[in-house]
């Protein structure tokens, strides 16, 4: 069985935004097993670290990498989603980088970016997160709760890789209640 490149050298731990820690305990692990582990999957990973380094191939030229993800939201059925998690029907300013729903995708984002870094030999130097909103100016009707006028209805969640060379490499997932973009 291959090694993994040590933390902190080249190449990159299996789970980088984990820490090194867990990278240690998963290292342990495949090396007790004789295996090797790599995180990948179509949400976010495979069209990162598969889809977007594959077609930089084909180029002859890469200024910046972009993948984006449009989830329709209108038919989530439990309240507890949308609403409490995903944060439609609140007022945009309880929206943003610490709200629970950014936090519980953005591990898979990082992780996606920081993979895709390796398989192309780049490096960035950290990842700026921002979240844009969209309300609209009269109450939503959905399956799960009524979302009131000037709520949001619609959340732009993005990744940005500030980096050491590039290309930059941005991920955007949009998260909509309603039309986006909006009327």
């Amino acid at each position: 069985m291959e090694e993994f490149p040590p933390p902190g050298g080249p190449g990159r731990p299996p789970a980088p935004t984990f820490g090194p820690p867990v990278d240690e305990r998963v290292r342990a692990a495949c090396r007790r097993a004789g295996t090797r582990f790599h995180a990948a999957g179509e949400h976010p990973g495979f069209m990162f670290e598969r889809l977007a380094t594959t077609r930089t191939a084909l180029s002859q030229r890469v200024d910046r990498i972009i993948g984006r993800e449009i989830v329709d939201c209108r038919g989530v059925a439990g309240r507890e989603m949308l609403v409490d998690l995903m944060g439609m029907g609140r007022q945009p300013e309880q929206i943003n980088t610490k709200s629970t729903m950014f936090q519980a995708v953005s591990i898979q984002y990082e992780q996606a970016l920081a993979a895709t870094a390796d398989v192309l030999g780049l490096r960035f130097d950290e990842i700026r997160p921002s979240i844009d909103t969209v309300t609209t100016p009269h109450e939503v009707e959905l399956p799960a709760a009524t979302l009131p006028a000037g709520s949001v209805v619609g959340q732009l969640l993005v990744r940005v890789t500030v980096e050491g060379a590039p290309p930059g490499m941005v991920t955007a997932a949009i998260f909509g209640a309603y039309q986006w973009p909006p009327d």
